[in-house]
């Protein structure tokens, strides 16, 4: 199955150039990442047969750009609508922040066909262009898919020089709480409600620069952790640089208990992560 759906080679490219620069030279050919256009919910549908979970974002960063030739194009003069999950350096947006209804469209779209073609768990990302969460929150509990909501508390951050060698950068905390099998048939309850309760609950979270690295660590594990069959809410937020201990000082790095080895572990001091998620369901 792909790994990745992009809507032009842009966006494939941008993605390699993560890949090869913290990967150690990897590289996600045309296996990996498909080409689809995004306002579309039937095109949607044709490139995720197959998967069984998928991650998405709420309000992306749209820059309209030509559609690649031999992918989805009909004239050599078509545009679309290219989408990144954070804004992007020298990308000038085509779309604005507040513009909800192209945004909006585009999360139906992609929750649509997801519920179309069977997908069993949907991880959201709340993106920091997101000014209402409660939009979103309708369309995820409308679609009856189980879902993992996650918003992160202050401002993301680029890991100078990551290298998937340095794993976890920071002393994560990972909050939030688990619905209510069956949540949206209570007695009351409206579709979306729970991002009400949710923004209440992480008013007053910490504010430390979240690494953007760990964020998607935190998405990947989730999967991993976490029960498929449930609908929760996690706030991530920082303590700061990790270290050994709670009252270790900021410049003592942490010390695994066991030797890391990179062809071994998904994500070196993923283990971290995995504790701070046992408590939820």
């Amino acid at each position: 199955s792909p790994r990745a759906i992009c809507a032009t080679s842009m966006g494939s490219d941008s993605l390699n150039k993560i890949l090869g620069r913290s990967f150690k030279l990897a590289f996600a050919g045309e296996n990996f990442i498909r080409l689809t256009n995004m306002q579309e919910a039937e095109n949607i549908e044709a490139r995720i047969k197959g998967y069984d979970a998928a991650i998405i974002g709420t309000v992306y960063q749209l820059e309209k750009r030509p559609v690649t030739g031999g992918s989805y194009d009909i004239s050599p003069n078509d545009k679309t609508l290219e989408f990144y999950m954070d804004n992007r350096n020298m990308v000038e947006a085509t779309v604005a922040d507040d513009d909800m209804d192209v945004h909006l469209t585009l999360f139906r779209n992609s929750i649509d066909a997801c519920k179309a073609v069977g997908i069993q768990h949907v991880v959201v990302i709340e993106t920091p262009a997101t000014k209402d969460s409660k939009p979103f929150a309708k369309i995820i509990d409308e679609s009856g898919i189980n879902f993992t909501y996650i918003h992160a508390s202050g401002e993301l951050e680029n890991t100078k020089l990551y290298t998937f060698e340095e794993g976890i950068q920071s002393d994560l905390s990972v909050q939030g709480f688990t619905l209510a099998d069956g949540h949206t048939t209570k007695s009351g309850y409206a579709a979306g409600d729970w991002s009400d309760t949710f923004g209440d609950e992480i008013g007053g979270n910490r504010k430390q620069n979240v690494p953007r690295e760990d964020l998607a660590a935190v998405v990947v594990q989730s999967l991993m952790s976490l029960d498929w069959n449930r609908s929760r809410c996690l706030d991530i937020s920082s303590n700061g640089p990790l270290t050994t201990e709670d009252n270790s000082p900021s410049d003592k790095p942490y010390v695994p208990a066991k030797i890391l080895k990179s062809d071994k572990d998904w994500c070196m001091k993923s283990e971290i992560i995995a504790g701070k998620m046992a408590s939820i369901e």
